[in-house]
């Protein structure tokens, strides 16, 4: 929806080793370099500045030698942890991944080696790109933009259409972000506007399903694909409605498979639930969530809900993460079934 923190530890410097026959230096508290960086707004107050690293990657601090006479070292400060965070406007929550029970995502760095190796050829089944003008075209139809509007605020967030019923999908925490008094309106691809009740929720899957209160009889469900066919590097595109500009399609590639991302914070000592996501490059932004993640033939292969960020300001950096189809079907079905 449209509207939608790292620590830095000073290491204590040691006493000076002892030398016979040297004047001993008086211990010193190593203090932290003044950062030459420019202050950048929407920047958390103590950021340290950024490094060339990319995001994810944490570096342990190297310890300050202890040199007779010379100034403490200081170590090098540390690149900022990346969180996952829900993309649904008027309720973005940052989602602890940096530290807590999300733990961060560590990557060790191993030296290079000396030895040969043999790049191997990578041969194309296919030179021609896919279609995504048709692939846009199919699928559009088969989307909404959703209001939501209470007396605290208002927001906007995606859906798809699930069946001929007026079933739509989305994310659970697009229909909770306002309150239980919201109201929804769901804006149909030609422009329609349809109110929409909320029929049931799953927050620990972050799915929900509203549903027309006079579905229109010309309704286009949106065909479901099959995620556990998917490949890393298959080509995907995520259509939404990101900061209120509906019908938005981008496109990417399949970066990784089963990753593991929350999709419920953990509260009052709870278990964090999570999803074995699918992630993609397609840029995913706030107002993104509960859009569709279809494959180059447009059918559904997931849910988008969150996306990696930097910090609580920052919007898509490339990596977005979508709740698997197979998932989505299960607990939809569960859910309209429930709800008669």
């Amino acid at each position: 929806m449209s509207n939608p923190s790292p620590e830095t530890s000073g290491v204590p410097q040691g006493p000076a080793p002892s030398h016979q026959g040297f004047p001993q230096p008086a211990p010193t508290a190593w203090q932290p370099p003044q950062s030459a960086w420019p202050a950048q707004t929407g920047w958390p107050s103590q950021q340290t500045a950024p490094q060339a690293s990319q995001p994810g990657f944490v570096e342990a601090p190297a310890p300050p030698q202890a040199l007779t006479g010379a100034a403490p070292v200081a170590p090098p400060p540390r690149p900022r942890r990346w969180a996952a965070r829900l993309v649904g406007g008027a309720a973005v929550v940052a989602l602890g991944l940096g530290s807590g029970a999300g733990g961060a995502y560590l990557v060790t760095s191993h030296g290079t080696s000396s030895a040969v190796t043999t790049v191997t050829r990578v041969v194309q089944g296919s030179t021609s790109a896919p279609d995504w003008a048709a692939t846009a075209a199919a699928v559009i139809p088969s989307t909404v933009s959703i209001e939501v509007t209470s007396r605290s605020g208002s927001g906007e967030g995606s859906g798809v259409i699930w069946d001929t019923a007026g079933h739509i999908v989305t994310n659970n925490h697009v229909v909770a972000a306002l309150g239980s008094s919201a109201v929804f309106t769901v804006r149909l691809a030609d422009g329609r506007t349809l109110p929409a009740t909320v029929v049931a929720t799953d927050p620990a899957h972050d799915l929900a399903v509203l549903r027309l209160t006079t579905p229109p009889a010309d309704l286009t469900p949106i065909p479901l694909g099959d995620d556990t066919s998917l490949r890393v590097g298959d080509p995907v595109m995520a259509v939404g409605n990101p900061l209120g500009l509906s019908e938005t399609v981008t496109t990417g590639i399949v970066s990784a498979l089963a990753r593991d991302v929350p999709t419920s914070e953990s509260a009052r000592g709870a278990t964090q639930t999570t999803t074995s996501a699918i992630q993609v490059s397609a840029p995913i932004n706030p107002g993104n969530s509960g859009g569709a993640l279809v494959d180059a033939e447009g059918r559904l292969v997931g849910i988008n809900f969150s996306i990696a960020a930097l910090s609580a300001n920052s919007g898509s950096i490339g990596i977005g993460f979508a709740i698997p189809v197979t998932e989505v079907s299960a607990v939809v079905s569960g859910l309209i079934v429930a709800s008669r």
